[in-house]
Formats: structure tokens, sequence, C-alpha cells
């Protein structure tokens, strides 16, 4: 029996766990949200991923494109049982490279974000929690 490879390319997509929410991603670092609401809604996901910002161009971590593949899989569960059944693809034709020239350039906000954490934190210590706008500032 012969089945045909075929290729397949996945986008990032949004992770969240609880509580520790990065946004848009942990490996960028450019700041936190309270809830997945707050992630869905606030970060404008076109400006991110591979192709559309620098910091991700040679990403291919567990935690974008993880939940990409899952999503698939369990919409056409049919191509999990094929990848089983004949192995995976590691010769030939794979997919196309994603162009990279058009990206915007990186924004380095470390600095921005653990002063925020930080100011957050002693507010948390000192029982001074400040308003909703202080709590999503970082």
């Amino acid at each position: 029996m012969s089945l045909t490879h075929r290729v397949i390319s996945f986008i990032c997509a949004a992770s969240y766990t609880p509580g520790t929410a990065r946004n848009p991603c942990y490996l960028l670092g450019e700041g936190y949200v309270n809830t997945f609401r707050e992630l869905m809604d606030d970060t404008d996901w076109d400006l991110y991923g591979t192709g559309n910002y620098d910091k991700c161009a040679d990403c291919m971590a567990h935690c974008g494109y993880e939940a990409t593949a899952v999503a698939d899989m369990v919409r056409k569960p049919w191509k999990g049982l094929l990848a089983a059944i004949s192995g995976i693809k590691t010769q030939g034709d794979m997919a196309p490279e994603i162009p990279l020239e058009n990206a915007r350039k990186a924004d380095f906000v470390f600095e921005k974000v653990v002063e925020d954490q930080l100011r957050r934190a002693e507010m948390h210590a000192t029982g001074a929690e400040g308003s909703d706008e202080d709590s999503r500032a970082a």
C-alpha cells in the first residue's frame, strides 16, 4: 500500500496557562495578561507570528504550533491516522519557507515589563492593589 505524504504548513496560535499568561507568547516576554479573554481580545494577533515579527522569525516552538496541530487533528482525525500508518515525511518537498522580509522590527520592551511587574508586586505586598488599569498595565 502506498500513501502519499502531504505537506502541511501550520501557523502559530495562542496558548494560555492560567495565572502565567505572557502576552502574546511566553517566549517574547512582552507583557502579561490576567485572563484568557484579555489575551484573545486585547492582542493584535496579525502583528505576531513567523513572517510578521522579527522576534518570531525562527520560532517553531511547541507553545504556538502545537496548539494549531492539535486543533487540526481534532477537526481532521484521519490526518493523524494517515501519519501513524505511513510515518512522518522526512525527505522530499516540504512546506515552503515563510517570507521574512515584510516582518516588523522587534520591540525590546523587557525593562518596561520588569518594572511593571515589580510595581505590581510592591503594590500587592503593601496592600495598595491599585486600579484595574494598574493591574493590566504589565
